[in-house]
């Protein structure tokens, strides 16, 4: 294209011009996000299902994090003296008083085996979905966090239950009521967010393109 052509393509009102300016964009049409590698791919998808594997047969390890993070947690809401055993994966409260009561954090509670899965859905979604591994790797990290998050409120409305009524009558509403409301509302959301991020956000409804305008009709 001589110099000429491109200054008569570029000028106001020309009609090139005019016909770039009245062309419409195709409907649904948006930028995607650059496609992984299939090697970094195939990368982390191994990392995550080995994240996975080893919180299903490392469980002990995760409760006893929690067990220790509950244990300071109660003691900053609860204003009492609590200790969180990791080895044991143990909360006892009112630790050093005749009367401590200790709540041991067993495999079916531990919220381990509901990040586990989850984990495994994201790699499998990421292997399937390469392009959109940003939106996999921050939903996956968000859901993990809200799981966690989940399993330590439900410690601390048992303690503080515990704490307020007693133990027979805390550890029943505790755990059979509150607990399980907590857990239903709190996997319900994780898994929201988990199928927001990977499968909503981001995405563009399609754009309708607009009436077309010549020089003669403006």
């Amino acid at each position: 294209m001589s110099e000429h052509d491109q200054e008569w393509l570029h000028q106001p009102g020309s009609p090139a011009a005019s016909a770039a300016w009245r062309m419409p964009m195709r409907p649904g049409v948006h930028r995607r996000e650059g496609r992984l590698p299939r090697g970094r791919t195939a990368v982390l998808v191994a990392l995550l299902v080995a994240a996975a594997a080893g919180m299903m047969f490392g469980y002990r390890y995760v409760s006893g994090i929690e067990a220790d993070l509950a244990g300071r947690l109660v003691a900053a809401t609860l204003h009492q003296h609590t200790l969180g055993l990791r080895d044991q994966a143990v909360v006892v409260l009112h630790a050093g008083n005749p009367k401590s009561i200790g709540l041991q954090i067993t495999p079916q509670c531990t919220s381990a085996f509901l990040i586990a899965p989850m984990v495994l859905t994201g790699a499998a979604l990421l292997w399937l979905r390469p392009r959109q591994y940003k939106r996999v790797l921050i939903g996956l990290a968000v859901t993990v966090v809200l799981l966690f998050a989940t399993n330590q409120l439900r410690i601390v409305g048992l303690a503080a239950l515990i704490d307020g009524v007693g133990f027979k009558t805390g550890y029943y509403w505790g755990h059979t009521i509150l607990g399980s409301m907590v857990s239903v509302v709190g996997g319900g959301a994780s898994l929201l967010t988990f199928v927001y991020w990977t499968m909503v956000h981001g995405q563009k409804a399609p754009t309708t393109p607009g009436p077309e305008w010549t020089d003669g009709a403006r």
